[in-house]
């Protein structure tokens, strides 16, 4: 009696652990791995900073692409940390502005490639995701004009600055289906160089998780 009491038991301890194997097995299973995203948009871009760039320039195409990880969700919503290279073109309001030294009389061309970090926030019952986002790069800034030195000798030249730049902003995300989502974001995107850099560009897009 006393040894069938002790192979009950045995057999009560190997099933206990068993399950508790299993019950591990699928908890690990059930996990949600990393996704992968792919993005696209397109839109325009509002000169601001300096002065003489948003008062003699004006938006005419921006587009870019990009790619990166997103983060396991959380009950709140998930955190993507991806790259992203964009272009942005400034159409000349007039036919010329003078700055200093320099004849301004093309269009001005900015490409940001940059590293962000976005976060998503649940909003169920509206099945709509705003988000925030910062990210830090580089900005590649360039103008073409007419250089004018102190003797007034006037050469043909492209302006070109190269710089550090970070940006911040605010979206809107809607979930077409579980790998499919649409979006729109506006965003300030600053170059830290002298004199500063500043655009604000207006983005529509579409990502694809994987």
């Amino acid at each position: 009696m006393k040894s069938l009491f002790h192979l009950l038991l045995l057999g009560i301890i190997c099933s206990t652990f068993v399950f508790s194997q299993t019950d591990s097995i699928n908890i690990e299973d059930q996990s949600t791995p990393l996704s992968y995203e792919v993005v696209a948009y397109g839109g325009g871009a509002l000169p601001y900073l300096p002065t003489y760039f948003k008062n003699n320039w004006r938006s005419a195409w921006s587009a870019g692409i990009g790619c990166g990880i997103s983060f396991p969700p959380g009950e709140l919503g998930y955190i993507t940390l991806y790259q992203t290279i964009d272009y942005n073109k400034m159409k000349f309001q007039q036919s010329s502005s003078y700055d200093g030294n320099y004849l301004n009389s093309g269009a001005v061309h900015i490409t940001n490639i940059m590293v962000n970090l976005k976060g998503n926030i649940y909003l169920r019952v509206l099945k709509m995701e705003p988000y925030f986002l910062l990210g830090v790069g580089a900005m590649n800034y360039v103008s073409s004009g007419v250089k004018i030195n102190e003797q007034g000798i006037t050469t043909v030249k492209n302006r070109h600055q190269l710089a550090f730049a970070w940006t911040f902003g605010l979206g809107i995300e809607v979930p077409v289906n579980q790998r499919i989502g649409v979006f729109v974001e506006g965003k300030s995107m600053l170059g830290v160089v002298e004199p500063a850099k500043q655009i604000f560009p207006l983005h529509a897009g579409v990502h694809l998780s994987f």
